[in-house]
């Protein structure tokens, strides 16, 4: 029967898993956004704190979670190969919940920053780690559809913020975000150890049993005995080399770390670190006519269709595509929204309101089928299983000072310099991408880690290559 078929064949662990750490991104992008509900309290003359910020110290709030991603970028490096991404996962939840914890008993600017900083420092042990976890127990044909799972529990966490943040007190909303962690540090030791980590421990046995539980049902031993030869090659492969240091002038994890934080970096100075943020601030310079509250919820549910269409189509046309599509969208929009902000300060379009909403929503629909996802995801990708805990953390570390740089700048001074300059310019970083997917990004779909690896070496590896792999699929 086709039913039965499904049953033996479907991976469901793996999605299971897939939607446990979803729980945890719903809180770690819940810190993201934390702000667009949030500042305006703050800003205001009943501040939470007892007196309102300026948007100096506002900037600095907002600025220092990117201060304590470089921190949690240079422990992710430290203990990524001592406790493997599971433990890590837990580690970075434990975190959150004592950001929640500061930041909801804070009476000062500088409890603000620390929670945020403590929150950065969760953030920036679990970001990347999340796509390491699922990129080591997943499947090659679905590596892409189980990243975007976790994907939509971050945007259940953007609209908690974005729906219950202009309505819930400003306690009540963090007691309702340090529940999620909770739960998770709770429930997520019963989730797989990754398969790479035990092998990389000499627990062949319980790497063994752990793909078990990972592959469908239907998998035979002999398929189970080759994932775990695949594994133990790929390890080996990986182990050449006397020094890790000496893994820095090796010419895969070169291109591979030069991709990623290409890629990173695209997607940041594409709006990314800032328009979320700062999204009820902007959407109250645009003097729009609709209520902000109801735009920012809509603005959150936008990334909802666009999520699922990414996972629908991201193993099966690619991510250089996807990256592609959604960076050409962003700057189109991006460009468009500029465009008004820039007429409005001279014409004041009073009969057009409704146009800076309309752009936002669509950059937002853009972003999210590639910008915000696929830099992630190759991650998990590129970098082999040795060079993850050098790698991983570098981008963090790049990434995060990236988006210091970004919003601390754009948010002092995006008044002098004007909206209009600031999504020009971010527009011109989302064309940026477009020739980056197309002639930079290399094409892994449906690849083992062996093969990425090959093609990294290869000389055509910026080309698109769409070569099957004939090793077993969990």
């Amino acid at each position: 029967m086709p039913f039965e078929h499904i049953r033996k064949n479907t991976r469901f662990l793996q999605y299971i898993a897939a939607a446990w750490v979803g729980i945890l991104q719903l809180s770690l992008y819940a810190n993201l956004v934390w702000g667009t509900p949030t500042l305006p309290k703050l800003l205001s003359e009943d501040s939470p704190i007892g007196r309102p910020l300026n948007y100096e110290e506002a900037s600095w709030v907002m600025s220092s979670l990117s201060l304590g991603m470089i921190i949690g970028g240079i422990l992710l490096g430290i203990f990524l190969d001592i406790l493997g991404s599971k433990c890590i996962l837990l580690i970075g939840a434990v975190f959150t919940v004592i950001s929640w914890t500061i930041l909801g008993t804070a009476k000062s600017f500088a409890a603000l920053v620390a929670g945020r900083i403590v929150a950065g420092v969760g953030d920036g042990i679990a970001v990347m780690c999340i796509h390491i976890y699922l990129c080591e127990i997943g499947s090659k044909d679905i590596r892409g559809k189980l990243g975007v799972i976790p994907m939509v529990g971050g945007i259940s966490g953007v609209l908690l913020m974005y729906g219950g943040g202009p309505y819930l007190t400003y306690t009540t909303l963090i007691i309702c975000s340090v529940i999620f962690p909770l739960i998770f540090i709770i429930s997520f030791p019963f989730m797989p150890n990754s398969p790479y980590f035990l092998m990389k421990k000499n627990q062949c046995k319980d790497a063994e049993l752990c793909l078990r539980r990972l592959a469908c049902s239907a998998t035979t031993r002999s398929e189970i005995e080759s994932m775990l030869e695949e594994i133990e090659g790929t390890l080996k492969r990986d182990s050449r080399g006397k020094h890790l240091l000496s893994l820095v002038f090796d010419v895969r994890f070169g291109k591979s770390l030069l991709i990623i934080v290409g890629a990173q970096s695209i997607g940041i100075l594409s709006g990314l670190g800032f328009i979320p943020p700062y999204f009820q601030i902007i959407l109250k310079t645009a003097d729009s006519s609709l209520p902000t509250e109801l735009i920012t919820v809509i603005f959150g549910i936008a990334q909802i269709p666009s999520l699922c269409l990414c996972g629908l189509l991201v193993d099966k046309i690619g991510r250089k595509w996807m990256l592609g599509i959604s960076s050409f969208g962003s700057g189109i929009t991006l460009m468009l929204c500029g465009t008004y902000f820039y007429l409005n300060g001279i014409y004041k379009l009073n009969t057009v309101k409704f146009l800076p909403v309309v752009f936002l929503i669509a950059y937002q629909l853009f972003l999210s089928v590639g910008l915000c996802y696929v830099p992630n995801l190759i991650v998990g990708e590129l970098f082999t299983t040795r060079t993850k805990k050098i790698g991983g953390p570098t981008v963090t570390c790049i990434s995060s000072v990236l988006v210091f740089v970004t919003v601390k700048i754009c948010g002092s001074v995006f008044e002098s310099w004007g909206l209009y300059t600031l999504f020009w310019a971010f527009a011109c970083a989302s064309f940026l991408g477009v020739f980056f997917a197309m002639y930079v990004l290399p094409e892994t779909k449906g690849k083992s880690f062996e093969d990425i690896q090959k093609t990294l070496l290869s000389s055509n590896s910026i080309k698109t290559s769409d070569m099957d792999s004939k090793n077993p699929v969990i």
